[in-house]
């Protein structure tokens, strides 16, 4: 007699189990109606591609360069996010230094697939007050010449700008409390200075 009653037992635990599946699995299926299940097929009607990569592009040599480059391709990779660091290419005022990014660029015209993202970040000594190089400029607009000659040199290659890189975090803006007033106020004057040069560019931050 015992073991029937540990036989019903066990029988409808079993049943509240599969109706609990069926349930959980019927509101599944109501919650996400209308999207296809990426992991059951590739014939989905809405893609772009979204793989991207955070790269130094300019530890690399010639060949070594474009040897990492090629891995990306093969890895699917899209967007190459690069840290663009503005007192390296503009150390004295009006002076810039583009030679390392142009044999990155000359070098990525090989792969039409890939874009890439430069982050502007730092500013040069003489646009700061602040000893830190993560410091914004004393002045927004000063960042303006660098960044409008930047996209007319490269504006048509590179479709998509950052400004500067995580601006809420007080380690990158100069160890001072973030302020977004003054964010503000530099993504503007990039903004402006950026399409002066290339109208299409989309500024993202």
């Amino acid at each position: 007699m015992r073991r029937y009653i540990v036989f019903a037992i066990s029988l409808i635990m079993l049943l509240g189990s599969i109706t609990t599946v069926i349930a959980t699995q019927n509101i599944q299926n109501y919650n996400l109606r209308g999207y296809a299940d990426a992991t059951q097929t590739s014939d989905l009607p809405y893609r772009i591609p979204r793989l991207g990569v955070n790269a130094d592009l300019f530890q690399y040599d010639a060949d070594d360069l474009s040897q990492h480059i090629e891995w990306m391709q093969d890895a699917n990779i899209n967007w190459i996010r690069q840290f663009i660091y503005w007192d390296e290419f503009e150390p004295e005022q009006g002076v810039y230094q583009w030679q390392d990014l142009d044999l990155i660029m000359l070098a990525i015209e090989d792969y039409p697939q890939m874009q890439l993202i430069p982050v502007i970040m730092n500013s040069p000594a003489w646009a700061r007050d602040s000893d830190i190089l993560t410091a914004p400029p004393t002045d927004p607009q000063s960042i303006r010449p660098f960044l409008q000659a930047f996209a007319e040199r490269y504006g048509e290659a590179i479709d998509y700008y950052q400004i500067w890189d995580e601006p809420n975090l007080d380690d990158a803006w100069g160890l001072e409390n973030p302020r977004p007033a003054e964010y503000t106020a530099l993504l503007s004057e990039s903004y402006r200075a950026i399409h002066g040069a290339d109208a299409y560019a989309t500024v993202i931050l």
